[in-house]
C-alpha cells in the first residue's frame, strides 16, 4: 500500500499531513484567508480557495438558517454582488485587504455616484441606509468566521448612515384624503381602496399584504392573520370595521370575477387572474399619491402613520409593537418622537417640577 498521500491540484487546493491537524474538518489560515477543508482518505484535508462569491453565498445561507426572510437574502444578494463590483473596481482581490478606507468609499460612491436603474437619480438616504447596512453584515459575517483579522469597521463613522427620522409621515388628514379619493365603480379601484384601507388600519408590510390567503381575514370576527412575518414570526391583528366593509365589497364584486386556478389561495389578485405583487401596490400608491398630489404617501409610510396616529391617540406602545409585530421594544419606540413633537412643552406645563 503506498504511504504517500495524492497530492492535491497545485492551482487552487492545498495539502496538508492529517496529523498536523485539530480534527478531521477544521480551519486552515492561508494568509489572512481562512478556509473550511474535508479530509481525504489518504489522511488529507484538500480545500478550493474560496472566492468573494463563494463567501457571499455562505453569509446568505447562515442568514437563511438564522430565519431571514428569502425575499429579503434576495436584495441583499443583490447589494453584495455590487459591492462585490465595487471591490473589483478597488482592486481588492481578497479579504485580507479589505480596509476601512474601502468601506467610506463604497458610502461615497453610494451619495454621490451611484444612479437608480430605472430613474437615473441619486438614491435616497434609507436606501443608502439599508445597502451600507448589508454591507456591514456581511463584513461581520467575515471578521466572526476568522476570514478577516482587523475589523475594517472600527472606526468607521457611521453617523451619515442615520435613517432619516425626520422624514415626511403623512398626517392623519392627509391619509383621509387620500383614501376618500380612491372612489368609483370599476373593479380596480374598488380593490385599492381594500388594500390601502388595510395597509393603514393594520399597520401591514406591502409583502404581507401580498402574502395574505383568502382564509386569512375574518370579516366576520374582524382580524386578519400575518403568517410568516418578518422573522418568520405569525401574528392575528384586528380589522376595523371600515376596512372590513371595503374587503367585503372587494371579495363579492372583484375577486370573484378576476380570480383564476393560477392565483391559488391569494386574497388580493390582479385583473389577469395573478396573485397581487409588491411592485403594482407601489404602481397603484404611486398613482393615487399623484391623484391627490400627496407625493409622500408610499405603502410603507402608511405603515408608519398607523403607528403614529395610534401613539398620539393614547395607544400603549406595547400593543403598537404587536400590532406590527416587531420583536423588540425598541424598534416601535422609533415612532414615540413623532407622536410627541410637544412633549417637553407638555412637561414644562403639566409635570410639578416641570418649570
Amino acid at each position: 500500500m503506498n504511504d504517500t498521500p495524492e497530492p492535491c491540484d497545485e492551482k487552487s487546493d492545498l495539502a496538508i499531513p492529517f496529523e498536523n491537524l485539530a480534527t478531521p474538518q477544521c480551519r486552515i489560515q492561508k494568509g489572512y484567508e481562512w478556509t473550511f477543508r474535508k479530509m481525504k482518505d489518504e489522511g488529507v484535508v484538500c480545500v478550493k480557495q474560496e472566492t468573494w462569491r463563494d463567501l457571499v453565498k455562505l453569509h446568505l445561507n447562515a442568514r437563511l438558517r438564522q430565519g431571514r426572510a428569502e425575499v429579503t437574502t434576495k436584495a441583499d444578494r443583490k447589494v453584495l454582488m455590487h459591492f462585490l463590483w465595487f471591490l473589483e473596481r478597488q482592486q481588492v482581490e481578497r479579504p485580507s485587504n479589505l480596509a476601512r478606507q474601502h468601506l467610506e468609499s463604497w458610502e461615497d460612491y453610494l451619495e454621490n455616484d451611484y444612479r437608480s436603474r430605472h430613474k437615473g437619480l441619486l438614491i435616497t438616504s434609507v436606501t443608502r441606509y439599508g445597502w451600507t447596512s448589508s454591507v456591514l453584515l456581511f463584513v461581520g459575517f467575515l471578521v466572526h468566521t476568522d476570514r478577516l483579522v482587523i475589523d475594517p469597521r472600527v472606526g468607521f463613522d457611521r453617523s451619515r448612515l442615520k435613517r432619516n427620522s425626520n422624514r415626511m409621515i403623512p398626517t392623519a388628514e392627509e391619509v383621509d384624503i387620500f383614501l376618500e379619493t380612491i372612489q368609483g365603480p370599476e373593479p380596480v379601484i374598488i380593490r385599492d381602496r381594500a388594500i390601502f384601507e388595510l395597509l393603514y388600519s393594520t399597520g401591514l408590510r406591502r409583502g404581507e399584504l401580498c402574502r395574505l390567503d383568502l382564509y386569512d381575514v375574518d370579516v366576520t370576527a374582524f382580524r386578519v392573520t400575518i403568517r410568516q412575518g418578518k422573522g418568520g414570526f405569525d401574528r392575528v391583528v384586528p380589522l376595523g370595521r371600515t376596512v372590513a366593509t371595503f374587503l367585503r365589497s372587494y371579495l363579492v364584486d372583484v375577486r370573484h370575477y378576476w380570480w383564476q386556478p393560477k392565483a391559488g389561495d391569494a386574497l388580493f389578485v390582479t385583473e389577469p387572474g395573478n396573485r397581487l405583487t409588491g411592485a403594482t401596490v407601489g404602481r397603484r400608491c404611486l398613482f393615487w399619491a399623484r391623484e391627490t398630489r400627496i407625493p409622500h404617501i408610499t405603502p410603507h409610510r402608511l405603515r408608519h402613520a398607523c403607528a403614529t396616529h395610534m401613539l398620539r391617540a393614547g395607544a400603549d406602545i406595547r400593543h403598537v409593537q404587536v400590532l406590527l409585530g416587531h420583536q423588540v421594544i425598541t424598534t416601535t419606540q422609533q415612532y414615540t418622537h413623532r407622536a410627541n413633537p410637544d412633549l417637553k412643552d407638555t412637561h414644562r406645563r403639566s409635570h410639578p417640577r416641570g418649570s
